[in-house]
Parts: structure tokens; sequence; C-alpha cells
């Protein structure tokens, strides 16, 4: 055998054991084949992310103000500015006191950025909408990865 041809089997078989080691094959090569058109286009540099956050934070003071009337609007504002930001929102959901956001955010954009104006944008729409009751943030939020 020539060494062209070992190195084809061993790429083949390091392939092969990656794919076995994610969990959906189907994933694997789709991860595989973004991989390798944009290392392609971008001769050899591989600009990829794929973060994804819970985010939570709550209303300043704890005060019950996401109520039955208000939370879908409140959960419309806060959709619509994270999309508006490049980010992916798959979740979204209110509590009485508190928001949790599962998103990712673009790379260009840091996650204390993307917070900071995702709560910003639904707190002064909400605010123009419905004056009689103010919405505010806490000052802090809670960000895991997964």
């Amino acid at each position: 055998m020539q060494i062209r041809q070992i190195g084809q089997i061993v790429h083949g078989a390091l392939h092969n054991l990656f794919y076995l080691s994610v969990r959906s094959i189907r994933w694997a090569r789709i991860i595989c084949e973004a991989r390798w058109r944009t290392k392609k286009r971008y001769n050899g540099a591989m600009p990829y992310t794929q973060l994804y956050y819970h985010l939570v934070w709550r209303v300043r003071n704890g005060e019950p103000l996401l109520t039955a009337a208000a939370e879908p609007a409140i959960l419309d504002y806060l959709r619509w500015r994270a999309v508006g930001l490049g980010g992916a929102v798959f979740a979204l959901a209110g509590a009485a006191d508190h928001v949790h956001l599962v998103v990712t955010v673009p790379p260009r954009v840091s996650v204390h950025s993307f917070v900071s104006q995702v709560q910003n944008s639904a707190v002064n729409r909400f605010n123009r909408r419905a004056p009689e009751t103010p919405l505010s943030w806490a000052d802090d939020y809670g960000a895991l990865t997964f």
C-alpha cells in the first residue's frame, strides 16, 4: 500500500469514530458539512461557534409585575429584540417575577451587551405602552451555557 492510501484509510477511520461518538449521526454530518464549507470558503479559517445560553433575570425588587395580561407583550418585545440582535430564540418563558430565555448569541455581541440591550428594549417598549405599571429589571442576571 502506498502512504496516500494508508492516510485515506486512517482518515476514514477517524471520521467513523467521530460519527459514532456523536449522539445523532444526522447532526454530526450537518456539522461536518458546515465546517467543510466554511473551511473551503475561508481558506482554512473556521470561525464557527455554537453556544447555547440559558439566561435568567428577575424583576427589580422581586415584584410580581409579569401578570397574565402583561406577560405576552413583554415576551414578544424580548423575542423581537433578541432576533434583531442576531440571536436565535429557542425558548422564552416568564413567571410572575422572572424571565427565562434560551438563545444563541452571535459572536460579535458579548453576552452582557446582548442581555442589556434585550432588557432595555423590552422595558422601554412596555413602559411606553403601559405607563401605569412601570417595569424595570434587576441589575443582575444568570447565564448558563449548554
